[in-house]
């Protein structure tokens, strides 16, 4: 049996044949998750992020499949981790907001509208995945082939553009290649202090990410496995250093790029009960 592994950057997509079987934890299709619950709620204090709430949190999840006039650029297998990624943050009790093959525009505007919804007052946290294929060190590729910068991403999310987010936790999964970067791309300056976000690479930079077209990328399948096995009792802290080898053993030796902009408090996801 092979394995198909695709790149996530730009030029990538050549699929490559991998021999030999997968690990059980890498099976055809979708995971089948069963989250563990958390039994009593870690409460918040001074040095822990306030979970409690019902939902627990937001979830938007961007992935762009397609990409216009570029069929060698489909992201085949990219469909899993977006059931994968539903199936976990629903049980734990998060809510999902998912959006497919957005435009440049399309992408800005959902994401401004949902860090305007006044239901975050009520929540204790928002994550936001974006999952495409990657053309610079902070920069993905929208499905009509523009370009969007994380740095634009994160100034949404700053306490003077995000209110109902201040104070509040703000998790970030961004899964695509992360190379050089490209001259005529620009960024986005950003003036005022991030704060209490949490930015999770799914390669560290100059470094491909790997997508297997019958069940998904190993980050976000190892993301999945580890919560939903062990965020019943374990600190995001706790989480990530386990995340970290398990992600390391299925994803060709990737590890993720973790960057933290002032996430100044223990974080426990609070599976609900």
């Amino acid at each position: 049996m092979q394995s198909m592994v695709t790149g996530e950057g730009r030029g990538l997509s050549q699929a490559t044949p991998r021999a030999g079987n997968p690990s059980p934890a890498m099976q055809s299709g979708p995971l089948q998750l069963k989250v563990r619950r958390a039994s009593q709620p870690t409460p918040p204090d001074q040095n822990v992020y306030d979970t409690t709430y019902d939902p627990r949190g937001l979830v938007l999840i961007l992935n762009y499949r397609e990409f216009k006039d570029r069929p060698d650029l489909l992201r085949k297998g990219s469909q899993y981790d977006v059931i994968n990624l539903q199936n976990l943050f629903c049980q734990m009790g998060y809510e999902t907001q998912i959006h497919w093959d957005l435009t440049e525009d399309q992408t800005l505007n959902t994401v401004s509208a949902f860090k305007n919804q006044e239901r975050l007052q009520y929540t204790g946290c928002a994550i936001i995945v974006v999952m495409s294929h990657g053309i610079a060190r902070q920069t993905f590729h929208t499905s009509d082939m523009q370009c969007i910068t994380v740095e634009k991403i994160l100034s949404m999310f700053l306490n003077s553009e995000c209110v109902y987010l201040k104070g509040k936790p703000k998790i970030f999964l961004f899964n695509f290649c992360r190379g050089t970067d490209i001259a005529h791309v620009q960024t986005d300056a950003v003036r005022e202090t991030p704060k209490d976000i949490l930015c999770i690479y799914s390669a560290p930079e100059g470094f491909v990410s790997y997508r297997y077209e019958e069940k998904g990328t190993p980050f976000i399948i190892s993301w999945c496995q580890v919560l939903s096995e062990n965020a019943h009792n374990m600190s995001l802290d706790d989480l990530l250093r386990k995340f970290k080898k398990v992600y390391s053993s299925v994803g060709h030796g990737i590890t993720p790029d973790i960057q933290d902009l002032n996430f100044a408090k223990v974080f426990y996801f609070n599976p609900r009960t």
